[in-house]
């Protein structure tokens, strides 16, 4: 009953990783388990450290990932970036493929500090929650990292995070990569906002964003969809100083 990583099972606070490359493949044997609370959770899988929650520094994952069945917190640094943790200029070259959410270039579930990281690698998901950078972000930052990969995912698909759930920032990134969806929403740099405060800001994507069905209301070359009406008015989405040169696509 173990998670699946290159070098490391968990990190602490005091804990620092760095200057580590990971070659091969790496393959999650295990889905999901119950936790200490009764409720179902699962085992994340990643290249360097599966639960970060110290500081991961100029590390590099040249392996192919692969998520067992449901998987879920797969990433090609980290399966979780917990809050207060910090990935820095750490890079992900390995193919990543799941049937599971929260699948991410970077991080699966970002809780903390992604800063100057890029995927280069195409990441694959049959769920939702996928991103470049981080497959599901929560109370977290980004800042001056990019993507140039295949994204694809059945929902919340976005060129830097697929999904974010709570106060999360995003800025100086950039997205050259198609981000593909097949039944939700995607973008070119955020695919789901379901937060009361998202930030966006000095961002640009110059890659193609793509639905495969034929709704455009589920498309949009910065954020795909920001879940905000007249229920939640305190939900305050900010996009400010980005752009977007890309295609923004449906199936037909």
């Amino acid at each position: 009953n173990e998670p699946t990583y290159g070098i490391f099972k968990s990190t602490t606070a005091d804990a620092i990783v760095k200057n580590i490359t990971v070659e091969g493949n790496i393959v999650g044997k295990l889905d999901s388990f119950t936790g200490s609370d009764g409720n179902l959770d699962y085992y994340p899988v990643a290249g360097i450290v599966a639960s970060n929650g110290g500081q991961i520094i100029n590390c590099i994952n040249n392996a192919a990932i692969t998520g067992a069945s449901s998987a879920k917190h797969i990433g090609g640094i980290a399966g979780k970036n917990l809050l207060g943790a910090t990935i820095a200029e750490s890079f992900n070259y390995g193919n990543i493929a799941t049937s599971g959410p929260h699948a991410g270039g970077i991080s699966g579930d970002n809780y903390g500090t992604i800063l100057k990281c890029g995927n280069n690698a195409q990441i694959i998901s049959s769920t939702s929650a996928v991103g470049g950078i981080s497959g599901y972000s929560n109370n977290s930052s980004i800042y001056e990292s990019y993507n140039t990969g295949f994204v694809k995912g059945t929902g919340s698909a976005g060129g830097i995070s697929g999904n974010c759930a709570g106060a999360c920032v995003i800025t100086d990134c950039f997205n050259a990569g198609e981000i593909q969806c097949s039944a939700n929403s995607v973008g070119g740099i955020l695919g789901l906002s379901t937060s009361t405060s998202d930030t966006v800001t000095n961002s640009y994507n110059i890659g193609v964003v793509k639905h495969n069905t034929n709704d455009l209301s589920f498309v949009n070359g910065i954020i795909g969809v920001a879940k905000f009406n007249d229920k939640h008015p305190d939900r305050n989405v900010k996009v400010e100083y980005c752009y977007y040169l890309g295609d923004v696509a449906i199936a037909s």
